[in-house]
């Protein structure tokens, strides 16, 4: 019987299929004939010959002679293109594990074949296979009735923190008997490694088949696969790395077996063996870890986690929280990393809501209530950081609802706006009233833990370490000051970011730093002043905070690049929030830092928004210095004396907006033009600096030191103010070349509407002066003409206005003469009729 099975291998290899199967057969029969004298098969030796195994030890005795090779027949068979192959290979298999008198000694070399027709496509092969197995559990049970009886009198059938319940893959209806599940445990050792070791194979099919065998031998191992946690996550990670993008189906099987570990190893197991790879810590991995490395463990944990029992998984959810919202994930440029901590939470959100009591019930019995509170806000902490980013937000939203319904158990109001969106979500999503709903249930949970969110953001920057920046603290705190509501939690996150600031010395900050903050505290300190009654409970403090952090920007270097963001921000931020009172606080010259800085930003470099917006806070930062209405310049010096200091920022920003007014954006010109309009209280009749001058005059801030140090009083020196008579020939032209091109009346222009206004309140200075400067252009037609007849009509009024002056002054004289007369009892009286 012997001889013959061994004749008839290699026919298992016929190239026809039939021919195949009847070798499967004569096979099946010599190995199975009985050889009651030795209570085993005649031919069960050659069984090792059929799978080709050959022992490490062992040298054939042909292989001196001449090559010697063997070939595994039975994983040919198991994997036969021909149905009808595959069908008697299962029924061969059968009949070894259940009917051969020694088949214990051959059971760890025959199962994991019988396991790979398991998962054959045909429900012949399955069923097959399927039904030797639970043969060989029953028989399982039969010799070991001890062990089994113990197990189910006790109750014992497997461990109880494992998820047993729960749909099966295909082709599993059930849970396998106990028996069968402890026959197969019996066997997996032994094929465990090599196996792993394949779901890395060069070929897809071999990786497929291998993953589907895997998922079935976890299915029958359960919890005993423990033992094994640390040859498989190391594994399944480089299976999951080796992956291509077309190997779709072979990921979907993978995730499906570390859902199933998920389910069946506790989570008191795989937590503290996933946490420390996690975080990379040396002692567990001394080489360390990378962002793509601490991404395929993340994807492992998520996968773990989706399956275990939510009961479970509530011990270790703070720990869990607390990794997956780490910094060094949350600031990670690794798309992959961020979306699969996303996924990981999501996940973890998703149990806790399955928990139900569960979750307030561990931590009341823990006597450690105050840790579920930390839990919510690393949870939120790292949600609000994800939702900053377009490609993740909408998932975040999605678990932010999740989180909700978890916080607000008890909470009416809340639970009714979850219920109405899932409503929503079924019939229409992602409507008008679905991003309603989010966005106000994305509030009430931020509002409802702000101050422990806005604590650990401020933590991150602690004086020890505020020069080595942070970003997610900088993008939590900007997300929590756009949803919050409630005015006074702001205020109080406002005094929070104060302490922080307080006692920096700005040497020692990274670059870029300040301006990151105080783009996010100008945000705050705008909504507080957007709040009359917060603004008044806070007003103190409130000033102080501004002053504080204007100082500080003020400090950093005023060449700055035309791109950076932040730091434009802030600078337009606290220009809009500053007024005469705070500025007059402050140490000079920092409205000519803020204004070289804003000038900056007026290069063609930047981009148009950005030169319209500095144009506007340009206009915005002189009319701090500025107060009452423009007027004719005698009385304007006398009633808005303006400080020296503003009339230095004027001059600085001068000739770059007479630039701007070229612009080839409309919106930058007419931004220009408004900004001029602020200017002209800085221009004087008698004004010497005109447009251009600024490279032969020199720096305007060494000019500012300068004149502070040799005329430290605030005299009103007329050559520290623009000339009327340059501000006029420079703007004239543009109304003129409008003038001469086209019918302007008939045409509405912003900015030549503009120019036009700027150049009928230039003229109130000096109407002389101006009317002077506009006769030198020949075709006054036009906006021009209109503008001759305003300046006529100017000059007439000053003219008129001057005799009533002068009669006002012959009038005093001669009340006091009539005063005199009359105590000398010398009755004169002299009358004159000044109209």
């Amino acid at each position: 019987a012997l001889a013959l099975a061994r004749a008839a291998l290699p026919v298992l290899r016929h190239r026809h299929a039939k021919v195949r199967c009847a070798a499967v057969r004569l096979v099946a029969a010599s190995i199975a004939v009985p050889y009651k004298a030795k209570c085993r098969g005649a031919g069960t030796e050659a069984v090792v010959d059929l799978i080709g195994y050959t022992a490490q030890d062992t040298i054939p005795i042909a292989a001196f002679y001449g090559g010697h090779t063997t070939v595994n027949y039975l994983a040919e068979l198991t994997i036969d293109r021909v149905t009808s192959v595959r069908l008697e290979t299962a029924k061969m298999l059968a009949e070894f594990i259940t009917s051969l008198p020694d088949r214990y000694d051959h059971r760890t070399r025959l199962v994991p074949f019988l396991l790979n027709a398991v998962n054959d496509e045909d429900s012949q092969v399955c069923e097959v296979a399927m039904t030797a197995l639970s043969i060989a559990g029953a028989e399982y049970e039969r010799e070991n009735e001890k062990d089994i009886i113990e197990r189910r009198q006790y109750g014992v059938d497997g461990d109880r923190r494992a998820l047993h319940e729960g749909v099966l893959p295909h082709p599993f209806k059930e849970r396998p008997r106990l028996g069968e599940r402890l026959y197969v445990r019996g066997c997996t050792r032994r094929f465990m490694k090599p196996l792993l070791n394949e779901l890395t194979d060069w070929k897809s099919k071999t990786k497929l088949s291998s993953a589907r065998l895997l998922r079935t031998v976890i299915v029958y191992s359960e919890e005993a696969l423990t033992q094994d946690i640390n040859v498989l996550v190391p594994e399944l990670c480089t299976a999951f790395k080796s992956l291509d993008s077309g190997e779709s189906e072979v990921f979907s099987v993978l995730s499906e077996c570390c859902e199933l570990l998920g389910r069946f190893i506790a989570p008191d197991s795989y937590v503290p063996f996933l946490l420390p790879r996690l975080r990379g810590e040396l002692a567990v991995l001394p080489t360390g870890i990378d962002a793509s490395g601490r991404a395929l463990v993340l994807l492992l944990g998520k996968l773990f986690i989706r399956g275990s029992s939510p009961k479970e998984l509530v011990k270790h959810a703070e720990q869990l929280a607390e990794a997956l919202t780490d910094d060094v994930i949350l600031t990670s440029s690794l798309h992959d990393l961020k979306s699969r901590a996303l996924e990981a939470c999501g996940s973890l959100v998703k149990a806790l809501a399955q928990s139900g009591s569960s979750l307030e019930a561990h931590y009341l019995a823990t006597g450690r209530l105050a840790h579920k509170t930390r839990l919510i806000e690393s949870l939120i902490y790292g949600l609000l950081i994800w939702r900053s980013d377009p490609a993740l937000s909408c998932e975040a939203d999605d678990i932010f609802v999740q989180l909700a319904s978890v916080e607000a158990r008890d909470d009416a109001a809340v639970t009714l706006k979850v219920q109405q969106l899932n409503q929503i979500r079924k019939k229409e999503p992602q409507n008008k009233e679905h991003q309603e709903l989010v966005s106000w249930l994305v509030t009430w949970l931020v509002e409802k833990y702000v101050n422990a969110i806005a604590a650990r953001a401020c933590e991150a920057y602690s004086l020890d370490a505020l020069w080595e920046p942070n970003d997610s603290s900088h993008i939590v705190l900007t997300q929590v000051m756009s949803l919050l509501t409630d005015t006074r939690a702001l205020a109080s996150l406002l005094a929070k970011m104060h302490e922080l600031f307080e006692g920096v010395d700005e040497k020692e900050v990274a670059d870029g730093m300040f301006e990151q903050w105080s783009e996010t505290l100008g945000l705050c300190c705008q909504r507080l002043c957007d709040d009359p009654g917060c603004c008044d409970e806070s007003e103190g403090r409130l000033e102080h905070f501004f002053l504080c952090l204007l100082d500080q920007v003020c400090r950093q270097k005023a060449s700055v690049d035309d791109n950076n963001h932040s730091r434009f921000h802030s600078i337009t931020c606290f220009i809009a929030l500053a007024s005469e009172k705070k500025w007059s606080s402050l140490r000079h010259p920092q409205g000519i830092v803020f204004a070289s800085s804003l000038i900056a930003y007026l290069s063609p470099s930047a981009s148009i928004p950005m030169r319209a917006k500095a144009c506007e806070c340009i206009s915005r930062l002189l009319r701090i210095g500025t107060k009452g209405r423009l007027k004719s310049f005698g009385k304007m010096e006398k009633s808005n004396a303006v400080r020296r200091e503003w009339r230095a920022i004027a001059c600085l920003v001068y000739t770059p907006l007479l630039s701007m007014l070229d612009d080839a954006a409309d919106v930058v010109r007419v931004g220009a033009a408004r900004a001029l309009e602020d200017i002209l209280f800085f221009v004087s009749p008698q004004g010497k600096y005109v447009s251009g001058s600024i490279e032969e005059r020199g720096s305007i801030e060494e000019e500012w030191v300068s004149l502070e140090a040799n005329n430290p009083e605030e005299e009103a020196n007329q050559q520290e103010y623009i000339s009327l008579s340059d501000f006029t020939r420079k703007v004239l032209p543009y109304l003129k070349q409008a003038s001469t091109s086209w019918d302007v009346e008939e045409v509405e222009d912003p900015f030549l509407d503009t120019v036009d206004s700027l150049l009928q309140q230039a003229a109130v200075i000096d109407p002389s002066m101006f009317q002077s400067v506009l006769a030198q252009f020949e075709d006054l037609s036009g906006r021009l003409g209109n503008l001759e007849c305003h300046v006529e009509l100017l000059v007439s009024l000053e003219g008129h206005s001057s005799a009533r002056n002068q009669g006002s002054r012959v009038q005093e004289s001669l009340s006091e003469v009539n005063q005199k007369s009359t105590s000398d009892s010398k009755p004169l009286r002299f009358d004159l009729d000044l109209d």
